[in-house]
């Protein structure tokens, strides 16, 4: 649920870096306690829970800017003041 093509990642540039994982090949519905890019959710229910649970976790009170059918924009409260922590989900 990211804009990120998900394609690009086969790129033969990072030979010499094997143990590299690449985000799409992650499972999908991980525990995970972070959110990373290219993170892939059942349900838009399910990434809104998980970006809120990392939230809460990580002590960073969010706004929502955006909340549409196929998009999801979120971003720290203190964003005037210089914190550039931002989360954006496309749901595809």
């Amino acid at each position: 649920m990211s804009l990120i093509n998900p394609d690009a990642a086969h790129a033969v540039e990072f030979l010499e870096h094997p143990e590299i994982l690449h985000a799409h090949w992650l499972a999908v519905d991980s525990d995970l306690e972070e959110l990373f890019v290219g993170q892939r959710f059942v349900s838009k229910k399910e990434c809104i829970f998980s970006i809120k649970r990392y939230n809460m976790n990580i002590s960073i009170d969010y706004k929502v800017i955006m909340s549409k059918l196929t998009l999801y924009i979120g971003e720290c409260w203190k964003s005037v003041e210089g914190c550039n922590w931002r989360v954006q989900a496309a749901f595809i």
